[in-house]
């Protein structure tokens, strides 16, 4: 884990996010490798907001989000993930990133809602034919057919929770009891 984080860090700091941006570096790079990547990408912007938000929520529900967003990725379930930072997860991130030896860039989105919802962030993932959307702060998870127009995209440089709430056509699960295993039969696959 630490020699991929590590080798992500540095083959972005040199070619750019193959997600976004200008990235005709990885117009030449095969597309086996350039999944392989992506693949690394996903579990790294996972690893990243779980690491972030435990740090900056005090909650029991972190640890068995772990286990259960990270076991869906080595599963190969999750097909692409992005992280959208409040701005005190922002700093936090940062701070961990030149921590590890990072450059501190920010290649993740920004939770911009106010009020109540400020120190919200989020994870927004393609699973499948849903758009899952999972928060801090008791924020639910959100999960959206692929197909629904409205459902947020990943890779946008921002995010409002409030928004995301407020789209129409999804479904909720609150992080309580077996929420693993409704969040599984509401994206297709069993435990």
């Amino acid at each position: 884990d630490d020699l991929r984080g590590y080798l992500v860090e540095k083959i972005i700091e040199l070619f750019g996010d193959p997600r976004i941006g200008n990235v005709s570096a990885w117009h030449s790079v095969t597309p086996e490798l350039r999944d392989v990547m992506l693949r690394w990408l996903t579990g790294e912007d996972i690893r990243f907001f779980l690491d972030v938000v435990s740090q900056v929520e005090e909650s029991h529900m972190w640890e068995p989000g772990r286990k259960f967003w990270l076991g869906l990725h080595d599963r190969r379930r999750i097909d692409a993930a992005w992280v959208a930072f409040s701005d005190e997860g922002v700093f936090r991130a940062r701070q961990i990133r030149m921590a590890n030896g990072g450059t501190g860039r920010s290649n993740f989105g920004r939770q911009e809602a106010g009020g109540g919802d400020a120190k919200k962030s989020l994870l927004i993932m393609k699973i499948g034919n849903s758009i899952v959307v999972e928060g801090s702060h008791s924020f639910k998870v959100h999960v959206f057919r692929a197909s629904n127009q409205q459902a947020p995209a990943l890779f946008r440089p921002r995010y409002d929770c409030g928004t995301i709430r407020r789209i129409p056509g999804s479904e909720t699960v609150v992080h309580n009891g077996r929420w693993q295993d409704r969040v599984m039969e509401l994206i297709g696959y069993r435990a």
